[in-house]
């Protein structure tokens, strides 16, 4: 996917850019366990583990997903 960086680094120069990255700064703070690892995964409140991340991510997000199960997951749970 294409992304157009120039919002966000625009929205990064700004008040609210400083106050939204203070803000989830104070999260990943907050986060029990502490962060380990990035990317930090959390799921519906759970921490995801890193090596369960980067072998089984997909499995992991169907199998967490609430709602009607996307075209992508039909085959994975």
């Amino acid at each position: 996917h294409e992304v157009d960086w120039e919002p966000i680094h625009s929205c990064s120069n700004t008040k609210e850019g400083a106050e939204l990255l203070a803000l989830h700064g104070d999260d990943t703070r907050s986060l029990r366990p502490k962060m380990t690892f990035v990317p930090h995964i959390v799921m519906n409140g759970k921490t995801i583990q890193p090596q369960d991340a980067l072998t089984n991510f997909k499995h992991i997000l169907c199998s967490a997903y609430r709602g009607d199960r996307p075209d992508a997951c039909i085959d994975i749970i």
